[in-house]
């Protein structure tokens, strides 16, 4: 036999060489062409994945019986409420009263008819208010002395000054010093206002903190004021590069603050400092947040040195130009600031 076999030629060839003549040509054509498929097989590892079935794989037979079931409870449930439909409608279903008064007690028609006439009722109300109406607007506004909590002098907390600081006599003259009141308008960038914000501030709590704002409203540093961050439902963080005066106070002198002043949780817009960024603001930056909720917990970490009193509406305008990274949709700059804004508009 060859070394190999391949062509119909080589086995006929080697046919008639075994003189194999009781077999058919079919049979032996098959025989001999197996003999060379195993003579020249060579080993071979079949790592390929098996096939897979796309009836198997989506299960489409139990889906196919699923939604045959599903399609039957919806008819059913279907036929349920269009039944109770009738009834609710008609009255009572197969009932032996079938007089009016069984129809109308079991209707929506009388609850719809007595909706109708409060509705009437209610129009004409409004309609006697309007022909009585004067044109006269009343915003509700309060004025803004009534905004201002009510000043006592912190003797407990200005106790441990006693040597350095000596207090003026009158009480007017001790809220200028202890309660300074500021305001800034923020503005998003070519788009709209969002309002004016006026802060008391608490001097006691935060003493670097508040003469560092107040110097900065005073000579109306407008770009010294940043908005970096603002989160929904939590803050906004706000930069404000210091004067050089307040910049040598810092590094100078120790940092003070007391978180007696003023609470934390009191209520919103209450400005806050991180005891976290004192070694910023040594380096002339303050950082400080305004608080969009009431904080639930009041963090040990954080000293409240202002509280807002006036700009609640600008607050939620804030709020909405912020993400959930903290990175404002829309750049917010300051447009004014100032002090007592009620001495300047005046």
């Amino acid at each position: 036999m060859p070394a190999k076999v391949t062509t119909l030629e080589q086995i006929v060839r080697y046919k008639r060489k075994k003189k194999l003549y009781n077999m058919t040509p079919l049979f032996l054509y098959n025989y001999y062409k197996h003999r060379c498929r195993v003579k020249n097989a060579k080993k071979y590892v079949d790592d390929s994945p098996p096939i897979l079935h796309l009836t198997n794989i989506m299960n489409l037979k139990n889906n196919y019986l699923d939604m045959s079931a599903i399609s039957d409870i919806m008819r059913t449930n279907t036929e349920i409420l269009e039944y109770f439909g009738r009834m609710q409608i008609l009255g009572r279903k197969g009932s032996w009263n079938d007089s009016f008064d069984a129809q109308w007690r079991y209707s929506r028609m009388a609850s719809m008819l007595r909706s109708l006439e409060a509705i009437e009722k209610e129009n004409h109300f409004i309609a006697k208010r309007v022909l009585s109406a004067q044109k006269i607007v009343n915003t509700n506004l309060r004025p803004l002395s009534a905004s201002y909590a009510d000043f006592r002098t912190p003797k407990e907390i200005l106790s441990k000054y006693k040597t350095e600081i000596i207090l003026a006599p009158r009480c007017s003259e001790q809220r200028l010093l202890l309660r300074p009141i500021v305001y800034f308008d923020l503005e998003v960038v070519s788009l709209y206002p969002i309002g004016r914000f006026i802060v008391q501030l608490y001097t006691e709590a935060f003493p670097q903190a508040v003469l560092a704002m107040v110097r900065t409203c005073h000579l109306q540093k407008l770009h010294r004021l940043k908005l970096i961050r603002a989160f929904p439902n939590l803050w906004a963080e706000f930069e404000l590069k210091l004067d050089p005066k307040d910049m040598d106070l810092t590094k100078e002198s120790h940092i003070e603050y007391d978180r007696r002043a003023l609470k934390q949780n009191l209520s919103s817009g209450i400005l806050s400092f991180s005891l976290k960024h004192i070694a910023t603001l040594r380096k002339g930056i303050l950082s400080f947040s305004l608080s969009f909720r009431p904080l639930s917990v009041e963090m040990k970490d954080r000293v409240a040195f202002g509280a807002l009193i006036r700009g609640k509406r600008g607050l939620y305008l804030l709020e909405s130009n912020g993400t959930k990274h903290g990175k404002p949709m829309k750049r917010v700059i300051a447009t004014a600031m100032g002090i007592n804004p009620g001495e300047t508009s005046a």
